[in-house]
């Protein structure tokens, strides 16, 4: 089911898209980057990003306070004092790991990204301007999209980069939770607050 509104997101059952992308000037390229992210959104929903299926057993163990009996993707950011860091290191780390998929599953339209990725990486902010913290979480965005960053990463930064080259090979729920707890470990311990970008 697709609906409109103001951001593009998805429970599983429903993508909402917003009513009108505008970033480029050229009606092709909006509708290039429409398409890369409802392909992304199917991939979360295809490759179970946001049902942790499976996961009950993995999450209790590492999250002794959980408290349901099934897995719950709230319920799970909720075990995190920084709710909004978690989440979006979950997104990242999803991303790392969606790429390939859509890769072989779309080859031409992940080809075709190619060419609106150096805009998208160009809007993103300087990291030297962030709080380590945020340049930390920044860092990965930015790398994602461009393979470098726009400034100088903080050195966790390049100490975790590793972490994300495994999930390139379709990485389990288990290693993906605790690939998460890692970066939001490595994140808790820098300093400044966070920052959430877009």
């Amino acid at each position: 089911k697709v609906t409109s509104d103001h951001d593009l997101s998805t429970d599983t059952v429903t993508v909402n898209f917003p009513s009108l992308v505008n970033r480029f000037p050229e009606r092709e390229r909006n509708v290039l980057l429409y398409k890369l992210s409802a392909a992304f959104a199917w991939a979360q929903i295809s490759r179970g990003t946001l049902t942790l299926d499976g996961g009950l057993g993995v999450i209790t163990s590492r999250f002794t306070d959980y408290a349901l009996d099934h897995p719950d993707i709230n319920a799970f950011f909720s075990q995190f004092a920084e709710r909004k860091l978690a989440i979006d290191l979950y997104t990242i780390i999803e991303a790392f790991r969606l790429e390939p998929f859509l890769r072989n599953e779309l080859p031409g339209l992940m080809k075709q990204a190619g060419s609106i990725l150096p805009d998208l990486f160009g809007d993103r902010p300087g990291i030297d301007d962030l709080s380590e913290k945020t340049a930390y979480v920044e860092a990965f965005y930015q790398h994602f999209l461009g393979k470098r960053t726009s400034g100088t990463a903080p050195k966790a930064f390049m100490d975790s980069l590793g972490r994300q080259a495994s999930l390139a090979r379709s990485a389990g729920l288990e290693e993906r939770i605790d690939t998460l707890i890692s970066l939001y470990e490595t994140a808790s311990g820098l300093a400044g607050e966070y920052e959430a970008r877009p």
